[in-house]
C-alpha cells in the first residue's frame, strides 16, 4: 500500500546467511524502490559471513528469511540504505541461535540507528541467566548509543514452543526490544485498515501446521516489567508483555 515516508535513513539487519540479489533487484523495480543494498560479514565459529559447508536447502531456508526482510524494508522506506550484517550459515544439524547472536552483536558495533532482527526462539527453551541475559546486555547497550531495536514476535500465535501451552518468543521478550506482531491488511487505503494477524481457524493450503499461522505475543516468564510499560492492557503482574 502507498506509504508517504520516505526517511531514507540507515537500517541495520541482523540476519543468518546471505540473500537473493536477484529477487530483491525485481522487487525494487516493481516497486519503484532506490534503497542501498549493503552486506556485511559477521563472524561465528571461525567463518565470516554466508560462508561454511551448509547443505543448499539450509541455505535456501535463510536465504529466503534474509531477502523477504530486504524487500520489505526496500518497500517501505524507498530511499534506505539497508546494511545487511550476514552471520555463516549453521553447521548441520546446529542450532542458529549463537550466529544470529553474532550478527546482532555486529549490527551494535555498526551504530545504525535502527535495528530490525526476524528471528526467534521460544522463551522457554533459552536459559534466562545465560544466553537471554547476554542479548540483554548487548540491547542494553545499544539504547545506550540510541540504536532502536525492534524484533519479530514469531508467526506460532501463542504457543511458541509447539507444546500447546503458553509462551513468548525471546529475543523478542527482551524489554530493551520493541516486539512487533502481525497484521492483516483488509484493504490498502490510507492509513490502512488491519487487524491482528491470526489464520488458525482458515490456514492457508499449503500450510504444514495451522497453529503456525498466528502473530506471536503474550507474557514473558524470564524478565519483569519495566516502568515504562506500566499501561492499560494485559494484567501480567510483574512480567514483560
Amino acid at each position: 500500500y502507498y506509504s508517504p515516508f520516505t526517511g531514507g535513513g540507515r537500517i541495520a539487519l541482523a540476519e543468518v546467511g546471505g540473500y537473493d540479489q536477484q529477487d530483491i533487484n525485481c522487487y525494487q523495480h516493481q516497486f519503484s524502490s532506490d534503497a542501498t543494498v549493503t552486506p556485511i560479514a559477521a563472524c561465528y565459529g571461525g567463518y565470516c559471513g554466508p560462508t561454511n559447508s551448509a547443505t543448499e536447502d539450509t541455505k535456501a531456508t535463510y536465504a529466503g528469511e534474509t531477502t523477504l526482510d530486504i524487500d520489505v524494508l526496500a518497500g517501505l522506506d524507498p530511499s534506505a540504505a539497508v546494511d545487511v550484517y550476514e552471520a555463516p550459515y549453521p553447521v548441520q544439524g546446529g542450532s542458529a541461535r549463537p550466529n544470529e547472536f553474532a550478527a546482532i552483536a555486529a549490527a551494535a558495533d555498526g551504530g545504525d540507528p535502527v535495528v530490525s532482527i526476524s528471528y526467534g526462539w521460544c522463551e522457554a527453551r533459552v536459559s534466562a541467566a545465560g544466553e537471554a541475559a547476554d542479548e540483554q546486555l548487548l540491547f542494553e547497550r545499544m539504547a545506550l548509543q540510541g540504536q532502536s531495536v525492534f524484533v519479530a514476535s514469531g508467526d506460532n500465535g501463542a504457543d511458541p514452543c509447539e507444546g500447546n501451552q503458553l509462551g513468548v518468543d525471546s529475543p523478542a521478550s527482551d524489554p530493551w526490544a520493541t516486539a512487533v506482531g502481525g497484521t492483516s491488511l483488509s484493504n490498502a487505503s490510507s492509513p490502512p485498515s488491519e487487524t491482528v494477524w491470526n489464520d488458525t481457524d482458515n490456514p492457508p493450503a499449503n500450510s504444514e501446521d495451522p497453529a503456525k499461522n498466528a502473530t506471536g505475543g503474550g507474557v514473558s516468564d524470564h524478565w519483569i516489567r519495566p516502568p515504562w510499560q506500566v499501561a492499560p492492557g494485559t494484567d501480567n503482574g510483574d512480567h514483560d508483555n
